[in-house]
């Protein structure tokens, strides 16, 4: 079963409302090809490699602030809730036919469902369990930049498992790596600059960031990626998404020692390293002395 949510972030949270069922598949009413059809290039034919990101498809139709997710036991709603959320649908468009990846983000695994009203709940950053793939086969593809076929998920039965030959299998093991780099990059974060989070503005305030935190932040192509220090959470930040995408990340523990560090020693080792000239450390203890206050000149 598959269903629209309303999605929107307040303090630290994202809060889902449910506003309507719906399809994933089918050329009348499924999400996937409709969102699908209004990106496809003119002329486009067989073979298509293709990729939907579901919150910034979503943000350029009638639907901005909303989320697709799949309840994943919808007949034992009694004893058992199973949501996920659908991050990205990856395709691979060929013969006719369209095996799919659905990159998922689990809000809730296996839970007892009399702990979670299914219309309004709230999920916190590290409750979600992710990244979760899934894949399946769609009877439609692509000819002369059109949607052909049904575009429609085979009826459930033992033999109808998706058969991936080499050229599919091999685009979507580049997509889950790509997915899994992202995350590694997401965990660990190297040298920074360290600024407070008020800093940001009416960005901190939407995020949900304590105002005193620490803070560094990285621009890119579609918008920016910020590091909260504290709480070890990087918020992706997307151009014409208001739903920021959140992941854990790891500290280097060089620079949680810098953090941790007094006054005095982060003077002495300022001071001690001035003669290896400018690095990755100097520029974290910099922006940390900056941080509270502490001028370096004359140290």
């Amino acid at each position: 079963m598959y269903a629209r949510y309303t999605k929107q972030r307040v303090n630290g949270k994202e809060h889902f409302h449910l506003a309507e069922r719906v399809s994933l598949f089918g050329c009348n009413e499924g999400f996937i090809p409709w969102l699908l059809r209004k990106s496809i290039p003119h002329s486009q034919s067989e073979p298509y490699r293709w990729h939907l990101c579901i919150g910034a498809e979503l943000e350029n139709t009638e639907y901005p602030g909303s989320a697709l997710v799949v309840d994943l036991k919808p007949k034992q709603k009694q004893t058992n809730l199973s949501l996920y959320e659908v991050l990205n649908v990856y395709g691979y468009s060929d013969h006719g036919w369209t095996p799919i990846l659905l990159h998922l983000s689990g809000l809730f695994v296996d839970v007892d469902p009399t702990m979670v009203d299914r219309n309004c709940f709230s999920v916190e950053d590290e409750e979600r369990d992710e990244p979760i793939f899934e894949f399946l086969y769609l009877a439609g593809s692509v000819s002369g930049g059109k949607l052909t076929g049904k575009w429609i998920a085979p009826p459930a039965s033992p033999t109808n498992a998706a058969l991936l030959w080499p050229e599919p299998l091999e685009y979507f093991n580049q997509c889950i790596q790509r997915q899994q780099n992202s995350g590694a990059q997401s965990r660990i974060v190297s040298n920074m600059e360290i600024h407070r989070a008020a800093n940001l503005g009416l960005m901190q305030q939407k995020l949900g960031i304590d105002p005193d935190a620490r803070i560094t932040y990285r621009l890119t192509e579609h918008g920016v990626v910020i590091w909260d220090l504290a709480t070890e959470k990087q918020y992706t930040v997307t151009q014409g998404n208001p739903n920021p995408s959140v992941a854990r990340f790891q500290l280097p523990q060089k620079v949680k020692d810098i953090v941790s560090a007094s006054d005095d020693q982060l003077k002495k080792r300022w001071a001690e390293s001035w003669i290896d000239g400018w690095s990755e450390e100097r520029e974290t203890i910099f922006t940390e002395l900056a941080y509270r206050g502490i001028s370096t000149l004359g140290l």
